[in-house]
């Protein structure tokens, strides 16, 4: 996988990962989906690049994952946040989420800010015309 290193490529590869993850909600897809250890979070692979949606039972989010660190498109719920760390720690084998960004500020979607933070990830905020 070709490494983020401009500004353009970061809001390339963020468009990729919000398309993907936009298609599969509206379709539906659930390719391989694998629960979590406590059952709470699916885990679906949309790309064999290690693009995958996380499902929970109020929100989704999105992980692209590299061997140094990982992108995170939302949090999630701060409820669930918990499990969603200790998923992402069996997927990325010891390397962090590097990135989060959000898509906007509903706690279903910002609830684990707080946890990704302390581990050292750094949080960007999408800005959409027309929507706050």
């Amino acid at each position: 996988m070709t490494r983020v290193r401009d500004r353009r490529g970061f809001l390339s590869a963020s468009a990729r990962l919000l398309g993907a993850g936009v298609l599969t909600t509206v379709a539906g897809l659930r390719p391989g989906a694998a629960q979590s250890a406590t059952g709470i979070l699916a885990v679906v692979p949309l790309r064999d690049d290690g693009l995958v949606q996380i499902r929970g039972p109020s929100s989704n989010v999105l992980l692209l994952a590299e061997r140094t660190g990982a992108l995170l498109v939302d949090s999630g719920t701060a409820e669930t946040s918990a499990e969603l760390r200790h998923t992402l720690d069996e997927r990325l084998g010891g390397a962090r989420v590097g990135t989060l960004i959000n898509t906007h500020w509903h706690p279903d979607h910002t609830g684990g800010n707080d946890a990704f933070g302390k581990a050292g990830a750094k949080s960007r905020r999408m800005r959409t015309p027309g929507f706050g």
